[in-house]
């Protein structure tokens, strides 16, 4: 968006004189009384600040985005070292004071990035290693050992795997805060993730264990913490559960005044519920000791065959325990989703049996998308305080959620005078 407003500025000012000097016809007098050369490096600017917003466009950035770095980082320089020729003695200080900003700004990073990332101080002994693992639907988990780094839910770092390429890439925490180990998630696209599924692939899994790695971080996050309100509202699509699912574990360890909490995820594939099964079991158990009522619902889009509303009951042995300890909630075929939502659940003595049971029944699986403004409106007329919705997945969704939203707080006439409480709405972007 800045640098579209740049390009317009430009424009207008490089239009306004060359409309001017053709009215009145002084183009030639122009030329020569201002320079042929300075004029020359002002169109030049012009162009390479063309390029970069063109090159910016998503579908060119994402595709090649390897190359779109090192394009954007050159053309930049280029494009300021015109700017520079291009305008009077007095205003170059202006024009070179950004660069050096960018510059110290350069320097710090490099230097943090080395003191986070190497031991003792030694560049040739790296620090983290990265145990990459592949999932169904083209998605890779990654899990750094031992880095314990303070951040707060729904921040992302920059990750460089060194042997499969020098450029960093944003990736959302998805692990708790205090957790002794980093997991990540990344979808395969183009260039860095898609080597990134292909060394953590079967084939080349050997290769795949401890691979060298460095990060940079974390940033961003949700502006308001999600225990200020009553009533907190997950919504996520694919790996952008990655952001929902941090919010998750840090509501249910530490609550604050939340009492209600309704996640809600969409899928392509039934395959795919497993990229984030543990992490939504552990959820549930935490929630079901601390008097949180947590609902979960896995909407699958691209299966046409029916799921039941009440789904899947997880399989407990006498000890309590899931079968063969495996907390995955992944459903592998559509028999075994009947099989498990009808099959009886053996009844033991353990309290804690009976929680782990209770708790489990409250994922439910559904065919087909949501219909996120009866979620919305039905969880928020229910709230007894204010409520928050936090949402991360392709720009279609996030634009419906805000549309959503904006009708029931019109339709509820928040903050009119009525004693409807407010409703907080946080959309976290999807690359």
């Amino acid at each position: 968006m800045l640098g579209c407003g740049t390009l317009v500025t430009v424009t207008m000012h490089m239009t306004f004189f060359m409309r001017e000097w053709l009215y009145y016809g002084v183009w030639d007098s122009q030329w020569s009384e201002m320079g042929a050369g300075m004029l020359r490096w002002g169109y030049a600017a012009w162009g390479l600040l063309l390029i970069i917003v063109v090159t910016s466009i998503n579908p060119f950035r994402n595709r090649w985005f390897d190359h779109w770095i090192l394009i954007h980082v050159f053309t930049m320089l280029a494009f300021f070292a015109m700017t520079v020729l291009h305008v009077n003695a007095s205003c170059r200080l202006w024009t070179i004071s950004p660069l050096v900003i960018w510059a110290i700004d350069s320097v710090l990073r490099i230097v943090s990035r080395l003191r986070r990332n190497t031991k003792f101080g030694r560049i040739s002994t790296v620090k983290y290693s990265a145990i990459l693992q592949s999932l169904p639907g083209e998605v890779t988990r990654i899990t750094i050992s031992n880095c314990v780094i303070k951040h707060h839910a729904g921040q992302y770092i920059y990750l460089t795997v060194h042997k499969l390429g020098i450029h960093s890439h944003a990736v959302t925490i998805a692990s708790a805060r205090d957790a002794a180990d980093l997991v990540l998630f990344m979808k395969a696209k183009h260039g860095f993730t898609r080597r990134l599924l292909n060394c953590s692939s079967s084939a080349l899994l050997p290769y795949a264990i401890g691979l060298p790695c460095s990060i940079e971080g974390p940033y961003g996050g949700s502006h308001t913490p999600m225990q200020a309100f009553d009533t907190v509202v997950l919504i996520a699509g694919g790996v952008g559960a990655s952001f929902t699912t941090s919010l998750l574990q840090d509501l249910v360890n530490n609550p604050g005044c939340c009492r209600t909490i309704r996640f809600t995820w969409t899928i392509k594939a039934q395959s795919h519920a497993c990229w984030y099964s543990d992490i939504l079991i552990q959820c549930l158990r935490i929630a079901s000791t601390r008097n949180i009522i947590l609902k979960i619902d896995v909407h699958v889009t691209s299966e046409t065959y029916p799921i039941e509303d009440r789904s899947s009951r997880s399989r407990l042995s006498v000890q309590g325990k899931p079968a063969e300890q495996d907390n995955s909630v992944c459903i592998n075929s559509v028999a075994e989703i009947h099989s498990i939502s009808r099959s009886p659940v053996l009844v033991t003595t353990d309290p804690r049996t009976e929680r782990v049971k209770s708790v489990l029944t409250d994922i439910r699986y559904y065919c087909g998308r949501p219909d996120f403004h009866k979620l919305i409106s039905s969880t928020v007329q229910s709230a007894q305080g204010e409520s928050g919705i936090a949402t991360c997945g392709p720009a279609s969704m996030a634009t419906s959620i805000r549309n959503h939203v904006v009708d029931i707080s019109d339709a509820r006439a928040v903050k009119k005078g009525t004693e409807a409480e407010a409703i907080y709405l946080h959309v976290e972007g999807q690359a």
